[in-house]
């Protein structure tokens, strides 16, 4: 399937994920009957909407990215090379527009993950709620985020789990396209992957790729829920006032970001020097064992 002209296959599950959280987005808005009890937004329609919001800021965010993408990759993969030597080094083999390599399974492969990862997290949690904290018919949330945090950690790592997924073929790919071993375009790296190597190293690296988002999403999600909260409050208390929604999420968001960043980088090195290779390659920095215990044993010897 991956072979075939015309639209391809990943384009057209981003389409078809946008379209279904579109549709759920808009009919909760229409229909009053069906979202609106209380005078709450639905289940069905806060998830939709959290999704379609997941899967644009992940996929803009993440292209806006990529030329520092292009650049992280170039120094995990020649570790002599500082950060201006290695954007150096990719514009003077393929000029500027090499910085770009990987854009578009990129904005696929995040699009696909922004919307199971945000929407999959809040679904997980409205469902533990319902689960594990109703009483009586009605839910009784624990005040503290110390009872609250166990749900909202396994929420974070199902969703994600799931994601990695949908994102980890197009991570290869953009990979091997960043690495000058891609074929012409996503779905040519993808098709000759698949000829070459079988489907299966499509998914060579859901390991390391796991093992970098999920404790990624873990602590960005929760970080994120406990900061805007602890700030919030904070301004409430200082200032006898509601805050600004906009400071509270981009403090929470760039904090949170920060501290994701930190714990994922170790997995995110295993993932180049594993998934930005094939057998043949001359870049033999990159060879390094088969299986999750021999990977961790390799990010060791770093």
């Amino acid at each position: 399937f991956l072979t075939g002209e015309g639209l391809n296959w990943w384009s057209m599950r981003a389409v078809a994920i946008t379209a279904l959280l579109g549709a759920v987005a808009a009919r909760s808005s229409a229909s009053g009957v069906a979202t609106r009890e209380n005078g709450k937004m639905s289940t069905a329609g806060y998830v939709a909407r959290v999704g379609l919001a997941g899967s644009i800021s992940c996929s803009v965010t993440h292209s806006l990215v990529v030329p520092l993408d292009n650049v992280k990759t170039r120094m995990q993969t020649m570790p002599d090379l500082g950060p201006v030597r290695a954007a150096t080094h990719v514009v003077r083999e393929k000029g500027y527009r090499a910085l770009l390599n990987g854009l578009r399974p990129t904005m696929v492969g995040y699009w696909l993950q922004g919307a199971a990862k945000f929407g999959g997290y809040e679904a997980l949690k409205l469902a533990g709620r319902q689960l594990f904290w109703t009483r009586d018919g009605e839910v009784h949330e624990p005040a503290t985020m110390a009872a609250r945090l166990p749900l909202m950690l396994t929420a974070a790592g199902i969703a994600e789990m799931g994601a990695c997924l949908l994102l980890c073929p197009l991570e290869t790919a953009k990979l091997r396209i960043q690495m000058g071993m891609g074929g012409r375009g996503m779905m040519g790296t993808l098709s000759g992957i698949v000829r070459s190597e079988g489907f299966g190293t499509l998914y060579k690296g859901l390991a390391p790729i796991a093992m970098r988002q999920v404790p990624y999403t873990m602590v960005k999600l929760v970080c994120y829920d406990a900061i805007a909260g602890f700030v919030a409050e904070g301004i409430r208390r200082a200032a006898g006032r509601e805050p600004d929604p906009h400071f509270v999420s981009l403090t929470a968001g760039l904090t949170a970001g920060s501290a994701a960043a930190v714990v994922s980088q170790p997995a995110d090195v295993l993932l180049t020097r594993l998934c930005g290779t094939t057998a043949t390659t001359q870049l033999v920095e990159c060879v390094i064992a088969r299986g999750m215990w021999q990977q961790l044993d390799y990010l060791r010897t770093l």
